[in-house]
């Protein structure tokens, strides 16, 4: 079937991001090209997940023949455009999905979980050095510091890494807990009241997915077809799937789509630095309502996000908003000041400068580009 539709449009102008200033040469242009008619698997969505479930089928070949499944991805805007593109690049696991886990469903389920959701630490690094990103991606082995300011959360995160411990000792060896006075001065965090730190992976992941992307269609040029700019609408029928595009439908019998559904917080690029521990730390900031995540790239660029509880009513206010054209104001409030409180950055210049006072490296200027957008 072949069909058209011209009403799909694509989505509204895009809040800008950082990681978009400097676009991948295989995708920095774009040129249309017809589409084929079938497929055997459309994937709608190019970020993370779009972009492993690509990896996955290609890499399979037919029992019959040495042939790959055809394979089409649909991005609405700029490839890696939503929430992969604005991610922080965190690659962790904190040991409160430990307790969260056993209290539903018990210890032993919960440890087998718990040994797959800590096997992607290695597997992230792993790929990145299978498919030469290494180096462009900055992936690298950083410990998190999982910082609380507030007494009571500090004693339940106490007790939620105690249990941590003792279910998976070996799995747990490199959990550290750092008790008030006992926080090292090197970590400048003045007024928090504990801190938890753990081995965590770190990367840029817009440079990751762009980079997987373009190696897979350099590997596999005729199976793989990447599309940007094309809305789709996915059309269901007892004979199978199609998708229809502002030009032409493409007819597919598979059902391993994936609807990209991007649930993200701000992202903030803070230029000009903190003392750069982007080789050594990333940063999780617990409140009594929520929390923020703060990574460093090597160059010493911040990325910090977060602040959805800080929304109106608690966050309800931006669940199931589609548009990522606006940047929520309340949001943006609470992360351009974030890091000069936590840190204590006093000053500012207005406008989204600030300056701050490092303990380290003594004054300096701050441009924060706030980057981000709320759904």
């Amino acid at each position: 079937m072949f069909a058209s539709d011209h009403n799909v449009e694509a989505t509204e102008d895009i809040t800008s991001k950082m990681a978009m200033t400097n676009l991948h040469p295989r995708f920095a242009q774009h040129t249309a090209a017809a589409l084929p008619t079938e497929t055997d698997v459309v994937i709608i969505g190019s970020g993370i997940t779009g972009a492993s479930i690509a990896r996955t089928f290609l890499k399979i070949q037919t029992q019959s023949s040495s042939s790959h499944p055809r394979v089409v991805m649909l991005e609405v805007r700029s490839i890696c455009s939503g929430a992969t593109g604005r991610n922080g690049g965190h690659i962790l696991e904190t040991s409160d999905k430990y307790a969260e886990l056993a209290d539903v469903f018990g210890v032993d389920i919960t440890r087998k979980t718990m040994r797959f959701r800590l096997s992607h630490l290695k597997e992230m690094l792993g790929v990145a050095e299978e498919w030469g990103l290494t180096s462009e991606t900055q992936a690298r082995k950083v410990r998190f510091l999982s910082v609380y300011f507030g007494e009571e959360p500090w004693k339940a995160a106490l007790e939620r890494l105690a249990r941590f411990q003792v279910g998976m000792p070996d799995e747990s060896a490199e959990w550290t807990a750092y008790d008030g006075e006992e926080i090292p001065k090197e970590f400048n965090l003045p007024y928090a009241r504990g801190v938890i730190a753990g081995p965590e992976d770190a990367l840029w992941p817009y440079k990751f997915v762009i980079g997987i992307l373009a190696r897979l269609l350099a590997d596999f040029p005729v199976d793989f077809r990447v599309e940007e700019q094309t809305p789709v609408i996915v059309n269901l029928s007892l004979h199978g799937m199609s998708f229809t595009t502002p030009t032409h439908t493409l007819g597919t019998w598979s059902q391993d789509s994936e609807a990209a559904v991007r649930l993200t917080d701000v992202s903030t690029d803070t230029r000009r630095r903190l003392p750069c521990q982007a080789a050594k730390h990333s940063w999780l900031f617990s409140y009594d309502r929520g929390f923020d995540f703060l990574t460093q790239l090597l160059e010493g660029q911040m990325m910090l996000g977060g602040g959805f509880a800080q929304t109106e009513g608690g966050g309800i206010a931006d669940l199931g908003v589609s548009t990522d054209s606006e940047l929520s104001l309340y949001i943006d409030i609470h992360l351009s000041g974030a890091l000069s409180a936590i840190f204590e950055l006093p000053g500012s210049l207005g406008a989204g400068y600030r300056v701050i006072q490092c303990k380290r490296c003594g004054p300096a200027t701050w441009r924060l580009a706030l980057t981000g957008f709320h759904e």
